[in-house]
């Protein structure tokens, strides 16, 4: 006779499947210690509402009928995504209900092999799965909602606020790209609060197709496992493998008693008996069955009204959820989606778009680009070529034959302004009343990015050299969110030999287990690529000798690190290129960033001589300015009229006479109001002015 669980059964549980082996895996098997604390913190009744459906249990398996009939559970997907695998595919979806069904149902290929000893105990638990066809409003749905969000890196029970259905019309399973904890999935025991109630679990062990693989299939399994209120084999343990664990049990007659394993020996005896490692509740990766038993305690689970189990399969939910066997499911009208892996380019340069559309079949798609060429497509993924800096909606139609569904995003697409003048060398001091306008990059703007709740922001609170820096307020951001600090174009002279940069940084943890990560990223391609050249995070990007500050880091003057990094192999001499400065929070401390510098080194014999200097004035000019150049001596030079748009406009010759010497602006013509650059070119070298024509 099996041991009665101990009192930790009662309360709240977390499971990971084991990982596979060969394959990439999840960090570690649960967290369980962390969330059962929390959420006894936050509900101390959880302990006694899975008290009371334990007691149910024992006298639902002592009276129960054996042919109860299916009960059918209405489900629903939230893919949490930002855009990259995580958004998985619909027939991957699909393929995971597929084995979630065979698993429950006995239905599984691999049942052939289950070993002589457990083969008679392998149950059809009568317990099937269906993706809703209905919302709770009524509308038509395919059973799948996805949701774009940057923190669907974090996997944490907070995701859960941006989308849920109630959970007394479908089980809930949210697809993650990772968990915080480094988990590959959790669910909760029955008596879990609504808020929390549910599945979360990683792209990557959902289904045997797409992300994830067939070893991984039945991680899913384990999970709606727990749901229904199974243990593990060993009991509410969450390290297999412990000779302790002989001494607890899961509450069902026909598992014998196990220590737990994460591998597959098939004669492993541990607590006296021959152990059922192909236990779906088990860690193995060679999981194929449920026994009856465990079958007896999920159709218990579905008995009870505790977090309202009893009322998924009701024929009303069914029919209200559009999964009774009897309703006639209807296409659905789509809704529009799209994604461009590439949402910041340069002039000149095209774009490819990418349609991702859901909830329905699309029979045609309906592009606009304002802005761009061509400015109206019918294609699914087409490309798009834009020529002027500026920021660009895009809209996209989809149509079938439910209907019309339409989405625009504003300012999608950013085209950056190109301007030769930002050349180094350069400095950022971070003046007050100037950020994101600095003073030395020739007026032009750093863009901003976030997906938390804050961002790069400016302070006068603080500085490594003087008064001002940036910060990001990790503290304030879910895990996983990204701050990110984009550079303009700069612009290097031919007879480049070396490029460096330097900046300065304070960071303190807030706990020992925070890994907030700063990392600096360089492009020479506009944006298509990108190189790290410098990446910390958590203890060694503290600038504090590893002393841990609870809250509101600000730092002293010595609390500060210098940091200098040589780029010269990641530019080319007469290129340009970008930097990124990015910081992921993982719910930590402030981090500040302060005095970037970012020096040159010319070649020796073609230094330009710094008595010859170039000065456009007024600038702004309403087209009557002058262009001013100081000579050391006697020579010539070819001054130039260039744009953005049309490239070279005009070039004029002109001699020099030691000293000043002036060129009117008329001489090019008439100008329409735009920005444009002189460049002159003499034998001392050339230099490049920004022209601002109002």
């Amino acid at each position: 006779m099996q041991r009665l669980l101990s009192s930790i059964f009662f309360i709240l549980f977390l499971s990971v499947l084991f990982p596979t082996v060969g394959l990439s895996q999840a960090d570690h098997l649960c967290d369980q210690h962390h969330r059962w604390e929390e959420a006894i913190q936050e509900d101390s009744s959880v302990y006694y509402r899975h008290q009371e459906l334990e007691a149910f249990t024992r006298e639902y398996i002592q009276t129960r009928q054996v042919n109860e009939g299916l009960r059918i559970i209405p489900v629903v997907f939230h893919v949490m995504h930002a855009y990259g695998e995580e958004n998985i595919s619909k027939e991957q979806i699909l393929n995971a209900v597929e084995i979630l069904n065979q698993d429950f149902r006995r239905k599984n290929p691999d049942t052939s092999i289950i070993i002589n000893a457990f083969k008679p105990l392998a149950t059809d638990s009568e317990i099937e799965f269906r993706l809703a066809k209905l919302d709770p409003q009524g509308n038509c749905t395919e059973g799948i909602v996805r949701v774009y969000t940057d923190l669907a890196y974090a996997g944490s029970d907070d995701l859960k606020d941006f989308s849920r259905w109630p959970r007394g019309s479908y089980l809930n399973i949210w697809v993650v790209g990772s968990i915080a904890s480094g988990a590959a999935g959790y669910s909760y025991y029955p008596g879990i609060g609504p808020d929390r109630d549910g599945i979360v679990i990683r792209h990557d062990y959902v289904g045997g197709i797409g992300t994830s693989s067939l070893n991984r299939s039945h991680t899913l399994t384990h999970e709606v496992g727990h749901y229904l209120n199974l243990a593990h084999p060993w009991g509410n343990s969450n390290e297999p493998g412990l000779a302790d664990n002989c001494n607890i049990d899961d509450g069902v007659e026909d598992t014998p008693l196990t220590i737990g394993h994460t591998s597959c020996n098939l004669s492993a005896v541990t607590c006296g008996s021959l152990d059922n490692v192909q236990n779906f509740m088990e860690y193995s990766y060679c999981t194929r069955m449920f026994t009856h038993g465990q079958g007896a305690r999920m159709q218990a689970a579905l008995a009870s009204s505790i977090s309202e189990r009893n009322s998924l399969w009701q024929e009303s939910n069914l029919f209200e959820t559009g999964t009774h066997p009897f309703y006639q499911a209807q296409p659905c009208i789509a809704q529009a989606d799209f994604y461009a892996p590439r949402r910041i380019i340069c002039p000149g340069e095209e774009v490819q778009v990418f349609e991702l559309s859901f909830n329905g079949e699309v029979g045609t798609f309906e592009w606009y680009f304002p802005g761009g060429t061509p400015e109206f497509s019918n294609e699914q993924n087409p490309f798009v070529l834009y020529e002027n800096p500026g920021e660009y909606p895009v809209q996209l139609k989809v149509i079938n034959q439910m209907g019309v569904d339409s989405l625009i995003k504003q300012d999608f697409i950013q085209v950056i302004t190109q301007d030769p003048s930002i050349q180094p060398p350069l400095t950022e001091n971070f003046t007050p009343g100037q950020f994101p306008r600095f003073s030395d990059w020739s007026g032009s703007n750093w863009i901003l990015e976030q997906s938390g709740n804050v961002g790069w922001e400016y302070t006068s609170t603080v500085g490594s050299d003087a008064v001002g820096a940036l910060v990001v307020r990790n503290s304030y951001n879910e895990e996983g969110a990204k701050s990110t600090l984009l550079s303009p174009q700069i612009f290097l002279p031919e007879n480049t030999e070396s490029v460096q940069l330097s900046f300065d940084y304070a960071y303190a943890q807030a706990f020992e287990e925070s890994d907030d990560e700063f990392i600096l990223f360089i492009s020479k391609d506009c944006g298509k690529t990108w190189q790290v050249r410098f990446l910390r995070s958590g203890y060694f990007l503290s600038s504090t000798g590893g002393e841990v500050t609870w809250f509101n880091f600000v730092p002293s003057n010595e609390e500060w690190i210098h940091v200098e990094r040589d780029l010269t192999a990641n530019v080319d001499a007469g290129g340009s290129f970008q930097l990124k400065f990015q910081m992921i929070s993982s719910q930590g401390n402030n981090f500040f960033l302060d005095h970037i510098n970012l020096g040159i080194t010319l070649s020796a014999d073609e230094v330009l001589d710094t008595d010859f200097q170039v000065r456009v004035y007024p600038n702004p000019t309403h087209g009557d300015g002058t262009v001013e150049m100081i000579s050391p001596s006697a020579g010539a030079a070819i001054v130039h009229l260039m744009s953005l748009q049309a490239g070279l406009i005009r070039s004029m010759h002109t001699a020099l006479l030691p000293g000043n010497n002036q060129l009117a602006l008329q001489g090019f013509g008439e100008l329409a109001a735009g920005v444009y650059f002189i460049k002159v070119e003499t034998e001392w070298g050339t230099i490049t002015r920004k022209l601002i024509v109002q």
